[in-house]
């Protein structure tokens, strides 16, 4: 079973890295240019925009090491929609089975919008990702790992604040 998951996060891979080098569209060429310092300062920038300043920070770091091609700025979204497909994967084998996991993942693996996201340089996948991961780290009863990722949530997107309230329901 396990040999099948290698085969889903392969195809996760090969479908998202497809047009992952096309053009940048504005907001990802605007973000580019922050990182670069052409907007001013970075943090003036991040504290500016209408997300988060997690995912500006992360995608510093990562363009400090790996440039500004359109592939450097989209392989942080890229490496998130393959590890989120990953755990769609474990959510799917802790709430019911291996084989739900399975079916689960393989949704999330070709899933047009994911793919879509995961080939975009901003926040959106990362956000997702995290979100998962705290309902998986919720479930699993992992309080320091969902303290972590839905805080890394929140502050990747403001709208990930949404999903306390919904866990405390689910919770009840």
């Amino acid at each position: 079973m396990r040999q099948y998951m290698v085969y889903i996060l392969i195809l996760a891979l090969a479908l998202r890295l497809v047009f992952i080098g096309q053009s940048l569209w504005l907001d990802e060429a605007i973000q580019a240019l922050a990182l670069m310092g052409r907007q001013g300062p970075l943090l003036s920038y991040a504290l500016s925009d209408f997300q988060p300043p997690l995912y500006h920070f992360l995608l510093k770091g990562w363009t400090t090491v790996f440039g500004y091609s359109e592939l450097a700025l989209r392989t942080p979204s890229l490496l998130a929609g393959v590890a989120l497909v990953y755990f769609v994967y474990k959510l799917g084998e802790l709430i019911h089975s291996r084989r739900a996991g399975l079916i689960a993942a393989l949704i999330a693996a070709t899933n047009p919008l994911l793919i879509y996201y995961s080939q975009e340089g901003r926040t959106y996948m990362l956000t997702t990702l995290f979100v998962t991961m705290s309902f998986y780290f919720l479930l699993k009863r992992s309080p320091l790992a969902y303290l972590l990722t839905t805080l890394l949530a929140i502050w990747s997107s403001y709208l990930a604040c949404l999903i306390v309230p919904l866990q405390l329901i689910y919770l009840m």
